[in-house]
């Protein structure tokens, strides 16, 4: 176990890979991140495409990825026929034009008990050769000892402090999906877990970690929505993401709403008709024309009109 010893004015000073992202807004090198949801709920779907826009240099969903970077995925579920299938469409939906890339590795194993010495030393020497910017272990459970439990902190605890050293040797983040397990009540029915601990499990794992995401999935209208429990920029939870998801032969992604795209683009769009800015997000016009009346109801932007013509102008939020 490293120790790491600080003067006061020195760690003042310091400069740590911490404040340093991988995505802006959403996930910064050493950070802890969970992503909890109920099985066959998109989490593995989520974590690749996560996994693949940050080893690319894409944008993932609205947060933007500053530029390409290594990432270690280690895989202990499913055929290698269906993650190579899922990577090849997901691969195509983001639109990157070859799978030759050595910033994305893939580990197939079915366990890896980190809290075990020699598996700790022989993954702290793998990290020290790979030189990773962002490791995903997929799913949490398949870290832990055969007969250990995501709900006991005697089980939890080796292995949050086993990833805790690693992160702080080697500098990386760590995405960690795992399953939502039911809440724990007293005798007469009443919660006594923290909210978190209701998706995380062991409250050391949710008191360990940086950020908690919850990921829900609809398979038959195809819509998900991402959550905030909580994050490490966030004093609030921020508002819950609306995704869907595009199913082709040749595209497998979640993308966003059109709302989220509008709002994401509003400096751009700020100016525009109505018609030229939904040329510009490729879209229908009349569907464009529904979403910006109902975010303009909401007071999410303005709309105003102008010219001989008397067209219908976007605009920033009116400030009251």
């Amino acid at each position: 176990m490293t120790i790491l010893r600080y003067g006061l004015a020195d760690y003042l000073q310091a400069s740590f890979a911490s404040s340093e992202p991988i995505v802006e807004g959403l996930l910064y090198k050493e950070q802890n991140s969970l992503l909890v949801a109920t099985q066959k709920a998109g989490k593995t779907m989520f974590s690749c495409q996560l996994a693949l826009c940050v080893s690319h240099g894409i944008d993932f969903l609205r947060w933007h990825v500053p530029q390409a970077r290594k990432v270690l995925y280690f895989a202990f579920e499913g055929s290698d026929f269906a993650i190579q299938s899922r990577l090849r469409r997901q691969s195509a939906g983001l639109g990157i034009p070859t799978l030759r890339n050595d910033n994305f590795v893939l580990f197939r194993s079915p366990y890896l008990f980190v809290a075990q010495d020699t598996v700790l030393a022989q993954l702290d020497l793998l990290l020290g050769e790979e030189k990773p910017d962002l490791v995903v272990f997929d799913p949490l459970y398949r870290l832990l000892p055969s007969g250990g439990s995501i709900t006991q902190d005697k089980d939890v605890m080796p292995l949050t402090g086993a990833l805790m050293a690693l992160s702080m040797s080697h500098h990386h983040a760590t995405w960690l999906p795992t399953h939502e397990h039911r809440a724990k009540h007293d005798q007469y029915g009443s919660q006594y877990e923290l909210p978190a601990q209701k998706y995380a499990g062991s409250y050391v794992l949710a008191a360990w970690c940086d950020a908690m995401f919850g990921l829900t999935f609809d398979r038959r209208s195809k819509k998900a929505q991402l959550a905030s429990h909580f994050e490490r920029e966030e004093s609030e939870p921020r508002e819950a993401l609306d995704l869907r998801l595009v199913d082709t032969p040749d595209k497998l992604v979640f993308e966003l709403i059109l709302a989220e795209q509008i709002l994401l683009k509003l400096p751009q769009l700020s100016g525009l008709g109505l018609r030229a800015a939904a040329r510009l997000l490729d879209v229908s016009f009349e569907t464009f024309r529904t979403t910006v009346q109902g975010l303009a109801t909401e007071k999410k932007l303005s709309l105003y009109v102008q010219g001989p013509g008397m067209e219908t102008i976007i605009g920033l939020p009116s400030v009251a």
